[in-house]
């Protein structure tokens, strides 16, 4: 035996030298997003994924499945009270058959998602036989959450149309679709015979109809045409076999051929040729180096994406991807330094959705997913995998070699990065030696060398030997920061540092200054923060407090700007931090505190900072479309060449952090750019980038409906609604949605509308849509989502809400307010008579006084109860209740205020004016809806003056007199002034005298004057002029 082991081994080893399988660690281009148990997942273990026909994905756990839509998680339990629960809590396989419907695994079972009813409908495994040839590891991992193993469904897959396929512990189970029931097909029973006892892992289909089954006793093939079937199984001591152990994972490629992983102590991913039966083996232990350990590896899962590429999960080695052509693998796991790494060690299993991106669990760390297909930045940043990691995070300057390698300077050091091979040369404190390791810039001479700008001096690499040159320094007083480095197209080299502008002469091999020039010597001590060539061959200076300049040392120009308080025109700040020129001439200036582009024909500044939230600027670069990128400490921005649309990129989208150093970012030759943050690194392509940000706007579909708060259900699913029908009581309502878009969910925006309701479309960004007391009457209520701020050509989804009309509206209701009305009038009418009479009854047996008081508020009354006023105000009533039921419902109850003061003032001698006032104004109103235009009358009694008294309904009588002797029309409106002076409440109106006035004794105001004479010293006073009649009303005190 150990003589066959060890012949075993030569044989691998040999094969793997012949294959040339190579491993390198990843290199930071994935970005990988995350969900975990604080965003709502169950539980921290995800066993299974499937994604629905509407596009949610589903997620099955140890403890609960979920369903996730970008934004939020909803999930499910079994509970033993309710039959239409999951069967059990350990989900541990998903499906969407052709159908569209949602088939759920558990370990007691199988059950299929009902949309309609919102639950489940279980289907329990029949009894067979008990597994016996399993291994005691499988056994447990079948066992570790509950639940009888023979009733574990380890995988579902429609593989023959209408017939589902299940992977059991206990061999393979059939479920008929249409009878929905378990069957055992005649065709497969040598299978199913053959099966029963073994494990069934995985079950998998091809585009050719081959149907492949990952087994405790190799990998079987079904034919599904000739419903024949053939199996892989591992030969002692024939390496042309596949390896020794149980098949934990398998898929299928478009090439003919199967992947398949062992589950074994070397965990073997082997690729199979089905014609041929040739099998390529890696073995996992490669990656394991140090961190080898005795423990078994587990390939849990295998996918193929749509390059081509595969994907394996693995129980200690994290996730693994392998080319299918050259065979080299990479590894992608944890590093704590990176938020956007791969989170777990453990993965479980790997799903590939409708859009490309690949859906991982893990064991304890929740769910990661990517887009391989789209990687938008690829970061170098400090990491635990020494190889791969900068030496500090900090970020500072790149530039790139005549080789294609790319130097990268940080806080600690630089770095050289060849692509395919990693860092080759590091230049740090463990490293080559740099006498300060505190790097700021970069550049790359006519001849290749490359230099380097420190926190203290300024460093030559030469372009063939690699050996380093210190420049002398032409400050006699120390180093300096060079922060800022240009070859010019002439091959000159200048420096911006702190105590001004460095000139290289490459005559001398030394620095200088430029204290001696006629032209600069004024600026020749100013710390230079950026230098920038120019259009037409001179520079442009940017001062660190001191603002821009230009100057041409050939033509012999120079022009120094600044900001000038109050000058919109002028610089926005003096403290540079990039310029660039764009392709129509602008110069672009980015500061600590603002953007803005400088005219050269004007000569004058405009601002850009109404573009952007409030920010440091810098970095500043033209692309090959004339759009500007800058960097800011809110992100990545482009500015079109509209130069109005902006698109912002951010740690959603793969940037290690929102914070770009403000220091020179560079252009790659194969035309990525490549910016410095504060965490690393990020290169990228303006155009796939861009691209990315335009892709189709997300779906949207609806996710929760509630009245008064109160979450509603429906008798359809919500995400197929189309209309709502609610009851006139039910228009208090809440509708959410959601939009499906996992790539970047947080930077999905809102916009909705109740059309017939609302006039604009309003924007948010949580999808929430509340609505009160709307009408009764049809709406559509639409809403969309967007991934581009200001852009919504995207597809809008409707629904359409009916609203029963109120009650108040409706025929009965009118006909039922027509009679109220009806009875009250003829009610207050009556009281009134009888109140009336008894007053008059009073009268006789009084004084004088008495009398005469009594005949004033006698006369008031009957005023107030002239039936021509009365039956004037029901016709108008009834007017209005044909034409607008609401607006008389309002006069009735002005109406009813009117002469509910009449009754509650009737025996009162006097009132407050303030309470006089306000039945005036339902007086007026009543009278205002009865004349319209031909009646004005215009109130202006200070509040300081509420507290005086007068007689109770003074005011209606003075204002009924003036209507009653004066016309009304709306050419020529009868116009009443009521104010105060000296203490007299003064009633003016304008005079258009009747002709003929009806049911007029011409005793009113003689009644009234004697009332008052009775109740002060002041005389109620009369004026009559050609053009207007005055009286004159004295205010009564305590």
């Amino acid at each position: 035996m150990a003589s066959g082991r060890i012949f075993f081994l030569v044989l691998v080893a040999t094969y793997r030298l012949l294959m040339g399988c190579s491993v390198v660690a990843a290199d930071g281009s994935l970005q990988f997003k995350h969900l975990t148990t604080a965003d709502g997942l169950p539980n921290s273990t995800v066993l299974c994924f499937t994604q629905d026909k509407y596009g949610f994905i589903w997620m099955g756990t140890e403890n609960g499945l979920c369903r996730y839509d970008g934004r939020s998680v909803k999930s499910y339990y079994y509970n033993r009270d309710q039959k239409n629960s999951i069967p059990h809590n350990r989900v541990t396989a998903l499906y969407t058959d052709a159908d569209g419907k949602v088939w759920i695994g558990t370990a007691h079972g199988l059950a299929q998602f009902d949309y309609e009813a919102q639950n489940f409908r279980r289907f329990p495994i029949p009894e067979r036989t008990t597994v016996t040839s399993v291994s005691n590891a499988i056994v447990r991992r079948g066992r570790q959450a509950g639940g009888n193993i023979s009733e574990t469904i380890n995988y579902i897959c429609e593989a023959t149309p209408g017939l589902l396929w299940l992977a059991t512990l206990n061999g393979v189970w059939f479920f008929d679709k249409k009878k929905l029931s378990y069957t055992a097909p005649l065709r497969y029973q040598s299978l199913i015979q053959h099966l029963n006892s073994r494990w069934v892992n995985q079950i998998k289909t091809d585009k050719k109809g081959f149907i492949y089954l990952a087994t405790s006793d190799g990998v079987k093939i079904v034919n599904s045409q000739t419903n024949t079937w053939r199996e892989y199984r591992h030969i002692l001591n024939n390496p042309q076999t596949i390896s020794d152990g149980i098949v934990s994972a398998l898929a299928p490629d478009d090439s003919g051929r199967v992947w398949v992983g062992i589950y074994s102590r070397r965990g073997f991913l082997e690729r199979l040729t089905v014609q041929t039966g040739q099998v390529e083996r890696i073995t996992i232990e490669q990656f394991a180096g140090k961190q080898r350990t005795n423990t078994t590896t587990l390939i849990n899962d295998l996918v193929v994406d749509q390059k081509g590429f595969v994907w394996a999960a693995t129980s200690h080695f994290s996730l693994l991807q392998v080319n299918p052509v050259t065979l080299q693998a990479t590894q992608y796991q944890q590093d704590p330094f990176s938020p956007s790494s791969l989170k777990g060690q453990s993965m479980e299993t790997l799903f590939l959705d409708k859009e490309g991106q690949i859906w991982i669990g893990t064991g304890l760390a929740g769910v990661n997913w990517f887009k391989p297909a789209r990687s938008l930045f690829t970061v170098f940043q400090e990491s635990i995998m020494a190889q791969n990691s900068l030496p500090n995070s900090w970020a500072r300057a790149a530039v790139e070699d005549r080789e294609g390698n790319l130097w990268l300077a940080t806080g600690k050091g630089v770095v050289v990065h060849k692509t395919g091979q990693g860092f080759i040369r590091r230049y740090t404190a463990t490293g080559l030696s740099l006498p300060d390791y505190s790097t700021r810039s970069l550049a790359r001479d006519s001849s290749g060398n490359i230099w380097v700008g420190t926190a203290s001096g300024l460093h030559r690499f030469s372009a063939k030997t690699y050996q380093r040159h210190t420049l002398t320094e032409p400050n006699s007083n120390g180093g300096a920061f060079y922060w800022s480095l240009l070859v010019t197209p002439k091959g000159e080299v200048w420096a911006g540092a702190s105590g001004g502008l460095r000139r290289y002469n490459p005559a001398l091999d030394r620095l200088e200054l430029l204290t001696n020039d006629s032209l600069y010597h004024p600026y020749a001590n100013w710390s230079v923060r950026y230098v920038a060539h120019a259009a037409d061959g001179g520079l442009w200076i940017g001062f660190l407090r001191d603002g821009l300049l230009y100057w041409h040392p050939e033509k012999k120009r120079i022009k120094h700007y600044s900001h000038v308080p109050g000058n919109s025109s002028s610089l926005v700040d003096n403290y540079i931090t990039a310029i660039t020129t764009d392709a129509a001439g602008l110069v672009w200036v980015a500061t600590l505190s603002g953007l803005c582009a400088l005219d050269l024909r004007t000569q004058q500044f405009q601002s850009y900072d109404h573009l952007f939230k409030p920010n440091a600027f810098g970095a500043l670069l033209v692309d090959a479309r004339n759009r500007l990128w800058l960097g800011t400490n809110d992100g990545l921005f482009c500015l079109e060449r509209d130069r109005r649309t902006v698109y912002r990129f951010d740690q959603v989208d793969g940037l290690p952090t929102n914070e770009i150093n403000d220091q020179r970012p560079y252009q790659l030759s194969d035309g990525r750019f490549c910016y410095a943050t504060l965490q690393g690194f990020a290169l990228f392509q303006p155009e796939v980038l861009l691209a990315t940000s335009r892709s189709p706007a997300p779906v949207c579909y609806l996710t929760n409906f509630s009245i008064y708060n109160h979450p509603v259900t429906l008798r359809q699913n919500l995400e197929a609604v189309q209309q709502l029908s609610l009851k006139a009581e039910e228009n208090f309502f809440t509708l959410e949605w959601t939009a499906l878009h996992y790539e970047n969910p947080e930077k999905c925006q809102y916009a909705y509308r109740l059309a017939g309701l609302d006039r604009d479309w309003v924007y948010t960004k949580t999808p929430v849509a509340q609505y009160t007391n709307v009408p009764g009457g049809d709406y559509e209520f639409e809403f969309r989502a967007s991934l581009i701020p200001d852009r919504w050509d995207g597809p809008i989804r409707r629904i359409h809400v009916h609203v029963d009309t109120v009650f108040y509206r409706t025929w009965w209701f009118i006909s039922m307010i027509l009679l109220l009305i009806a009875a009250t009038v003829t009610a207050v009418y009556q009281y009134r008579m009888r109140q009336t009479f008894r007053v008059a009854r009073l009268q006789m047996r009084a004084t004088r006084l008495e009398k005469d008081n009594a005949l004033v508020q006698y006369q008031n009354l009957i005023n107030q109860l002239n039936p021509h006023f009365l039956f004037n105000s029901l016709a108008v009533l009834d007017g209005l209740i044909t034409k607008d039921a609401k607006l008389a419902a309002k006069y009735l109850n002005r109406m009813t205020k009117v002469y509910r003061y009449l009754i509650e003032n009737d025996q009162i001698e006097t009132v407050q004016l303030e309470k006089e006032l306000r039945f005036v104004a339902d007086f007026i109103n009543l009278l205002t809806t009865r004349y319209g235009r031909g009646l004005q009358v215009e109130v202006d009694v200070p509040e300081r003056l509420g507290g005086s008294k007068i007689v109770p309904v003074t005011l209606q009588n003075l204002i009924e007199n003036a209507i009653k002797h004066n016309t009304t029309d709306d050419e020529s409106p009868l116009r009443i002034r009521i104010y105060t002076e000296n203490d007299y409440l003064i009633v003016e109106n304008n005079l258009q005298k009747r002709s003929v006035v009806k049911n007029s004794n011409r005793k009113g105001l003689n009644d009234l004057k004697t009332l008052y004479g009775y109740l002060t010293d002041r005389p109620l006073t009369l004026l009559e002029t050609d053009t207007s009649f005055t009286v004159q009303v004295p205010l009564l005190t305590e």
